[in-house]
């Protein structure tokens, strides 16, 4: 149910974030509001890799959940709901992700959070313990280098992103009640 709601909410976003221009085709109209081709094909362009982009009827199907997100978008505003308390907190909330993702984006851009073979094996050997079978064997660090990699730039990243926190924090006029 939640991926189905996020998907929905893509396309949503989508259609209402993508403006349409004058020579731009409109597939469909739902209560005034047109979907665009160039809307049907920005959702397109954003799918993940892993849906089969071959499908003849794959952006008729894209159409076709627009005009559903429209409907019940109309449906939504015809109860209320804008004005539900609980859906403004909902919004408010989701524009503040947003907002941080765009700014760690902008920020970390182009950062290189590589780590080297060197650094794989010196923490393997530190943290061999770790690395054992269910018999107490020792894994061979080639079946293990691709995890302890991407741990490593994991934490590379996570300390990056701790050390950015951190340096704003210092900034801002911060008082904890206790």
């Amino acid at each position: 149910m939640k991926r189905i709601f996020f998907l929905c909410f893509v396309i949503l976003f989508a259609v209402m974030a993508r403006p349409s221009f004058a020579d731009d085709k409109v597939l469909a109209t739902v209560n005034g509001t047109s979907i665009t081709q160039s809307q049907v094909d920005a959702v397109y362009n954003n799918l993940p890799p892993n849906v089969d982009k071959t499908n003849p009827d794959l952006k008729k199907e894209i159409l076709n959940r627009l005009i559903d997100n429209l409907v019940l978008l109309d449906e939504a505003k015809k109860e209320g709901l804008e004005k539900d308390p609980n859906v403004i907190e909902a919004i408010n909330n989701a524009k503040n992700m947003i907002l941080i993702n765009y700014l760690l984006q902008k920020h970390f851009a182009g950062q290189n959070f590589e780590v080297t073979d060197a650094d794989v094996t010196n923490f393997y050997n530190q943290n061999s313990d770790k690395f054992k079978d269910k018999n107490g064997n020792l894994v061979p660090i080639d079946k293990v280098k691709d995890y302890v990699k991407q741990y490593l730039i994991s934490q590379k990243e996570q300390q990056a992103y701790q050390a950015y926190v951190d340096s704003l924090k210092k900034q801002d006029n911060i008082v904890i009640n206790q």
